[in-house]
């Protein structure tokens, strides 16, 4: 697929005001400039009215594609395609019916059913560079939390860390999220400080180091260790070279975010931290590049 001057396409990009949602947003479009010329006009749903956002649509180029990921875009984008023309494309499993939507990239591990409007991704879309920029990290831990599906036991993760810990063998980094409890977090940070090893690791909270940060690290990471809960962490550490582990948690149900890790294990892309009966069977598929593929994806729609 090429580029070529007679591609350019407009694009019509709401914004529920959420990093990630913007974040996969984005990524998605840089990913189409690699194949077409584009104009993006955004649309911030957190800053203007619904008068200003009509105002503003009534002075823009006719979009052809019109773009959002977040439910609180999913009505504006049905609305402005009927009164503006061009076609829609959700990046998430909407509440609305599929067939309201002319494009939509879901993650597998949702369960939306395979139509002719339906693309599955490997978790969310995102912009992570397989190529570091910064100091390598050999060990980066991530933690998730409470979820739907899984049940946040400290003592079994510290169970899984603390020999690994006890053996660094370089920079390891340990990162919380916004579900990690803040105890928990305290606890790390005191229980690391007691090793007795030539190299402390080191424990950030979700507050300390934000999400660019991690965006920034990943692709520095010899190996990633993710808590099984936590599976856009976990496609993103695929999108990287990263050997990638997972780390266990109790299971309150056996659902979808089960059941796309282990489809990702199948696969040979993930092994569980100190499994020794399973390994990585193949990188053939590695890194992962949803953004890319959903791009080309979108294109071949229209030729």
């Amino acid at each position: 697929m090429t580029m070529n001057n007679s591609d350019r396409k407009i694009i019509w990009l709401f914004l529920d005001g959420k990093a990630g949602h913007e974040n996969q947003s984005k990524s998605l479009i840089n990913e189409l400039k690699k194949y077409i010329h584009v104009n993006v006009c955004e649309f911030s749903l957190c800053a203007k009215t619904k008068k200003e956002l009509f105002n503003q649509a009534r002075n823009a180029q006719s979009p052809d594609y019109i773009l959002g990921a977040g439910h609180g875009t999913h009505l504006f984008l049905i609305l402005f395609r009927l009164i503006f023309g061009g076609r829609t494309v959700v990046l998430m499993r909407p509440t609305l019916p599929l067939i309201f939507f002319d494009y939509c990239l879901i993650p597998e591990h949702d369960g939306a059913p395979s139509r002719k409007n339906v693309f599955h991704t490997v978790g969310a879309i995102n912009s992570l560079s397989s190529e570091c920029d910064d100091e390598a990290i050999t060990l980066l831990i991530l933690l998730g939390g409470e979820s739907k599906e899984f049940d946040w036991d400290f003592g079994l993760v510290w169970e899984q860390l603390k020999n690994s810990l006890l053996r660094p063998v370089g920079k390891v980094v340990i990162l919380g999220s916004r579900r990690t409890p803040a105890e928990d977090m305290s606890k790390i940070k005191d229980r690391v400080r007691s090793l007795h090893t030539s190299i402390t690791p080191l424990v950030f909270t979700s507050e300390e180091k934000n999400y660019h940060w991690l965006n920034k690290a990943l692709p520095c990471a010899n190996e990633v260790w993710v808590t099984v809960d936590s599976v856009n962490m976990i496609s993103e550490a695929l999108s990287t070279n990263a050997k990638v582990k997972l780390l266990k948690l109790p299971a309150k149900r056996l659902g979808r975010v089960f059941f796309g890790t282990e489809l990702m294990i199948k696969r040979g892309w993930l092994s569980y931290v100190n499994d020794t009966s399973s390994g990585l069977a193949s990188f053939a598929d590695l890194p992962l590049n949803e953004g890319a593929r959903a791009a080309r994806w979108i294109l071949s729609k229209n030729e």
